[in-house]
C-alpha cells in the first residue's frame, strides 16, 4: 500500500480551527436551550447554587433533573452566570 496518497484521499480528516470566541458562544446557546429543558421551580433552585458559587452543585442538579451529559449540564449552568 502506498502512503503517498493517504492525505489526498482523506484531506476531510484534518481537524479544523474554531476560534474560542466563537466556541463559548455556541456553548452559551445550547446551554441556554438545554437549561429551558428544566421547568420554573426547578430553574431557581439551580440558579440560586450558581448564584452562592455552588457551581458543582448546580451541575448536579441539573443532571439529576434532566439527565443530561456531565458537558450539557456544565454548558447549562454556566449559561446562567453569563
Amino acid at each position: 500500500m502506498h502512503d503517498k496518497g493517504i492525505a489526498q484521499r482523506f484531506w476531510w480528516l484534518r481537524s479544523i480551527q474554531i476560534p474560542k470566541r466563537s466556541q463559548q458562544e455556541a456553548n452559551r446557546r445550547v446551554g441556554e436551550l438545554l437549561f429551558s429543558l428544566v421547568d420554573q421551580t426547578d430553574q431557581a433552585e439551580v440558579q440560586a447554587l450558581a448564584a452562592n458559587g455552588r457551581f458543582v452543585y448546580a451541575v448536579r442538579r441539573v443532571r439529576e433533573l434532566t439527565g443530561m451529559s456531565l458537558i450539557d449540564a456544565k454548558r447549562a449552568v454556566e449559561s446562567l452566570q453569563r
